[in-house]
C-alpha cells in the first residue's frame, strides 16, 4: 500500500498479526483475515459473556452479553474491515476477567500481551498498572509503567524505523 518492498512493520508494529499466517495456510485470499477478525471478536464475547455470567445475576447476564454482540462497534468491527486491534480483544477481555475477578498478577500478563497488538498499546498498559496501583500492587504497577515506557520507546524509535524504508517514524 505503501511502495514495493515496504514491510507492514515499518509503519505500525503488531506482531500480533502472525497469529493470521495459519488461515492463509488454509485459503490464501483475504477474506480470511475477516474470518480471523471476526473468531477473535466471538473469543472477546464468550470470554465476556462467562464473566458476567459468574458475576452477575441470570437473566441480567444474557441481556448484557447479547447487547454487546449486537452493539453497534461490535458489528462494525466484525462486518466492515480488517483491524489488528480486533485481535487484542480477547486479551483485553482477558485483562477485564481477571482485575474483576480480583486474579491481579494474571491482569498484569494479559496486560503485557496486549504490548503484541499494537504499538501504542503502552498506553493502555499504564491504564492497567494504575488500575494495579489502586488494588494496592504497587510495585507490579511501577513495573508495568517502566515496561509500557521502554517498550513504546523501542518501537517508536528502534522497530518501527529498521523496518521502514524512510527509516524513521513519521505519525
Amino acid at each position: 500500500m505503501k511502495q514495493p518492498g515496504f514491510s507492514i512493520f515499518g509503519d505500525h508494529f503488531h506482531p500480533i498479526i502472525m497469529l493470521m499466517v495459519p488461515l492463509y495456510w488454509i485459503w490464501d485470499d483475504a477474506i480470511m483475515l475477516l474470518i480471523g477478525q471476526s473468531l477473535a471478536i466471538g473469543a472477546a464475547l464468550y470470554i465476556f459473556a462467562r464473566t458476567a455470567q459468574e458475576l452477575l445475576p441470570g437473566r441480567l447476564t444474557s441481556w448484557l452479553s447479547v447487547s454487546l454482540a449486537l452493539s453497534i462497534g461490535v458489528q462494525a468491527a466484525a462486518l466492515y474491515d480488517f483491524h489488528e486491534l480486533a485481535l487484542g480483544a480477547p486479551l483485553m477481555a482477558m485483562v477485564g476477567r481477571t482485575y474483576v475477578k480480583d486474579q491481579l498478577m494474571a491482569t498484569a500478563w494479559w496486560g503485557v500481551s496486549l504490548l503484541l497488538v499494537k504499538e501504542d498499546m503502552g498506553v493502555f498498559l499504564i491504564g492497567v498498572a494504575m488500575a494495579l496501583w489502586f488494588k494496592g500492587k504497587r510495585l507490579v504497577g511501577v513495573v508495568l509503567v517502566a515496561v509500557a515506557l521502554a517498550y513504546t520507546w523501542l518501537v517508536l524509535a528502534v522497530i518501527i524505523p529498521y523496518f521502514n524504508p524512510l527509516g524513521e517514524y513519521y505519525y
